[in-house]
């Protein structure tokens, strides 16, 4: 069963430094150089990978596309806006997490095929159909692991919309979308079916899921 993790950015500013440099220090260096917004969901990936997966990050190493990976381990990031998701599954999985705004028309006729974009125009909410197409093709590009060797128009996602399989070069692949507090989520799988509600969690939970105390981390 595929299983979604919600952390918001304010909450990954309430983890102890202590904590977050004993269990993602590289990250804790990176989000030094990052603007503060972009620095919390740097943060917050970390402490879901932490809190839910319990892998150190050195744990992590980066497969032939660079998507982060672990031993018997499937999962995907994101993060949009306000919230750092992960996804977990049994087999390959790949998740994208973007919230709605103004989208760019100009890029519709680079990124979406023709069969897209006539849905997509066929809407008095654009904004919202151009990230659910997003997502999906994001997600389905991570849960290949090939990242955006893959062309984007190359992937026709409206059969994940009608619950059917979309075929790549690595298999056929199921997915399903949702809106979610001004977002778009989508999830991809080799399996049908779609994943639960997504877990909102909390710095405590983090915390108290690695085995930590905020006086434990205090004295790290």
């Amino acid at each position: 069963m595929t299983q979604l993790y919600l952390l918001p950015a304010e909450e990954a500013r309430a983890l102890p430094a202590a904590f977050c440099a004993r269990w993602f220090p590289a990250r804790v260096r990176r989000a030094g150089k990052m603007p503060p917004d972009t620095a919390a969901l740097c943060l917050a990936a970390g402490a879901l990978i932490a809190g839910v997966l319990h892998l150190h990050e050195d744990a992590l190493r980066a497969g032939q596309y660079g998507k982060p990976c672990a031993p018997g381990v499937f999962f995907s990031l994101s993060h949009s806006g306000g919230y750092a998701l992960l996804a977990t599954a049994e087999s390959d999985v790949g998740a994208d997490l973007e919230r709605v705004r103004p989208a760019p028309e100009r890029v519709a006729a680079r990124v979406f095929t023709p069969d897209e974009q006539c849905w997509l125009a066929d809407s008095t909410d654009y904004d919202t159909r151009f990230f659910t197409l997003w997502t999906l093709k994001e997600a389905l590009l991570k849960t290949c692991g090939r990242g955006l060797t893959l062309p984007l128009q190359s992937l026709d996602v409206l059969p994940l919309l009608r619950g059917q399989s979309v075929q790549t070069p690595d298999g056929a692949f199921f997915g399903s979308t949702q809106q979610l507090d001004g977002y778009c989520l989508a999830v991809c799988t080799r399996t049908p079916g779609a994943p639960t509600a997504p877990q909102r969690l909390t710095s405590a939970d983090i915390l108290r899921a690695c085995g930590f105390s905020r006086q434990t981390t205090e004295s790290l």
